[in-house]
């Protein structure tokens, strides 16, 4: 999973300097995200059967995954609509729109896959995906950045 976060984001960055508000960034961002949530399901996957007791797991399952999910299902949509709009028209201002609403809830879905790093040092089942959580927010600002989210 990823080397296709990887492919993604290296796709961003060759084309990062002249993409800002552009139907490219968005559908790269679109794609990033797209990958950043088979990433974060993978994990509740393997997760969600073996999580019983500890409040950390507990927090990270029933709270921080979903809220993580949802805000990159957000994005996606966001970015896709915004894809659309400015392939039609670059200075079409619903698809600006759509472009930042994609960064805000590219830079929400970040905050929280920070704050589920943090949580799962402390937890049981999902301490050995810290560092994935780590990569996957990383990816995110790494995009962000490349797509001139601000």
């Amino acid at each position: 999973m990823f080397k296709k976060v990887t492919l993604a984001l290296g796709l961003i960055a060759m084309s990062a300097p002249s993409m800002a508000n552009t139907p490219s960034a968005a559908k790269l961002m679109s794609q990033a995200a797209q990958t950043a949530q088979a990433t974060v399901g993978g994990i509740k996957a393997k997760c969600a059967p073996l999580v019983r007791e500890n409040a950390n797991d507990l927090f990270i399952l029933d709270v921080l995954i979903p809220e993580i999910e949802d805000r990159l299902l957000q994005s996606e949509q966001n970015f896709s609509e915004a894809a659309d709009l400015l392939d039609v028209n670059a200075s079409d201002f619903n698809g600006r729109r759509a472009f930042r609403a994609g960064c805000l809830a590219t830079a929400r879905a970040a905050l929280k896959l920070g704050t589920a790093k943090i949580k799962s040092v402390d937890a049981n089942i999902f301490k050995p995906y810290s560092i994935e959580f780590e990569d996957v927010k990383f990816d995110i600002d790494t995009a962000r950045v490349d797509a001139n989210c601000g």
